[in-house]
């Protein structure tokens, strides 16, 4: 029985991360911490900023990227798009 209680708090814990980085990295964005059309920082200079492990802020870059707010670009790098305003 512990082990289930245990596994059930890992999991609940890490959809609260998964929320906080995606929360986290939106406030940034939506404060205009990044300019647009410059890349934002590598996902592990990111992860350092943001306070979570690279997995995790792995997810909330994929969740954004799902919403629109940002894009990968021809160089593989992460952009914020210009108007993030329809995407709340």
């Amino acid at each position: 029985m512990n082990v289930i209680i245990f596994l059930f708090r890992k999991y609940c814990f890490g959809l609260i991360e998964k929320q906080q980085v995606t929360d986290a990295l939106r406030f940034f964005i939506d404060s205009n911490y990044w300019n647009i059309n410059e890349p934002l920082p590598h996902p592990h200079e990111l992860s350092e900023l943001l306070d979570f492990n690279e997995d995790i802020t792995m997810h909330g870059l994929c969740r954004l990227i799902g919403a629109g707010v940002i894009f990968e670009g021809e160089d593989g790098r992460l952009y914020v798009r210009t108007s993030t305003e329809d995407t709340h």
